[in-house]
């Protein structure tokens, strides 16, 4: 199961997360769902798995300031 970074439940891709606070009406949690989506998690395993790390997150240059 995938959760929302910015709100903490569960994700909510393409809509509003609406929480029942025990109001006349459900409120709006979050209208913007940021959750790893099962594709983008089996690619970063997948590279892991390879021994093949993303040339960007790794660059000693940019790192060091050069």
């Amino acid at each position: 199961m995938n959760y929302c970074q910015n709100c903490g439940h569960e994700a909510h891709c393409s809509e509003n997360c609406l929480q029942d606070y025990g109001e006349s009406e459900k409120t709006v949690c979050c209208t913007t769902c940021r959750c790893e989506t099962d594709e983008e998690n089996d690619k970063f395993l997948e590279d892991l798995a390879n021994n093949t790390p993303n040339s960007s997150q790794f660059d000693e240059d940019s790192f060091n300031g050069a």
